[in-house]
C-alpha cells in the first residue's frame, strides 16, 4: 500500500504553498503516522505545538504516535493536554474510549474493558454512535477484544462515523486486517470511495 507515502508527498507540496498552516503541518504528521513513521509524526506535532501549544489536533496525532511506540507516559501526557485544551473531563463517559486506548498500555486490561462496557451504555455515548463508534472500536482492539472491535467498526460504517474513512490506513487496526469481517468492511469503503471519486469527476466534467 503506497497511499500514505503519496499523501506525504502531496502534503509537503501544500506545506510549501502555505508554510504557516498548522492544519497542513498536522496533516503531514498524520500522514507520517499512517505510514508508521512515528518519530517523524511526533517531530511534526512538536513543531506545531511550538507555534501553538493548545492546537488540539496535534496532541491527538501525538497521542496516537506514542501509543504505537508503547510509550505510556508520553501518550498520557498528550492525552492530558488534549483534555485540558478541549475542556474535557477525565471521568466523562464520552472520553473514556480514548482514555482506555492509552491506559491499555499500562493498566489491567480486563478492568479497563469492564469500565469501557459501562461507558458505552451511558446515554451520551449510546445515543451518538456516529460520534463514538470508531473510537470505541479502537479501544476494544487495544484491549484485545477483537470481536467487539469488529462489531463497533460495523457500527461505525452503518452510522457514518467520520473516523471510518481511516479504516484502510490506520495502523492501530493492523492486527485485524486478515479478518474476513474487516475485509468486507474495507471492500465496502473502497467501493464507496470509488463511487464518490467518479461522482465528483462527473460533476467537474459537467457530463
Amino acid at each position: 500500500m503506497n497511499r500514505p507515502v503519496d499523501a506525504i508527498a502531496e502534503i509537503k507540496t501544500s506545506e510549501q504553498l502555505d508554510p504557516s498552516s498548522l492544519i497542513v503541518k498536522t496533516a503531514l504528521a498524520m500522514a507520517y503516522f499512517n505510514n508508521k513513521q512515528y518519530d517523524k509524526a511526533i517531530a511534526e506535532c512538536e513543531k506545531v505545538l511550538a507555534i501553538n501549544k493548545d492546537f488540539i489536533p496535534a496532541y491527538r496525532v501525538l497521542r496516537w504516535s506514542y501509543q504505537m511506540k508503547n510509550d505510556y507516559q508520553s501518550a498520557r501526557f498528550a492525552l492530558q493536554n488534549e483534555l485540558t485544551f478541549s475542556g474535557g473531563e477525565i471521568d466523562d463517559p464520552g472520553w473514556y474510549m480514548i482514555i482506555a486506548q492509552v491506559e491499555s498500555l499500562n493498566g489491567d486490561k480486563k478492568e479497563i474493558a469492564e469500565k469501557l462496557d459501562k461507558s458505552v451504555e451511558q446515554p451520551i455515548v449510546k445515543n451518538s454512535p456516529s460520534t463514538f463508534s470508531y473510537e470505541i472500536a479502537l479501544a476494544y482492539n487495544a484491549l484485545g477484544e477483537r470481536e467487539k472491535a469488529l462489531k463497533w467498526l460495523e457500527t461505525a460504517e452503518a452510522k457514518v462515523d467520520n473516523g471510518f474513512v481511516l479504516l484502510e490506513v490506520d495502523p492501530r487496526l493492523d492486527n485485524l486486517r486478515n479478518e474476513p469481517q474487516f475485509q468486507k468492511l474495507l471492500n465496502r469503503l473502497k467501493k464507496w470511495n470509488l463511487f464518490v471519486s467518479k461522482f465528483i469527476a462527473v460533476i467537474i466534467s459537467g457530463k
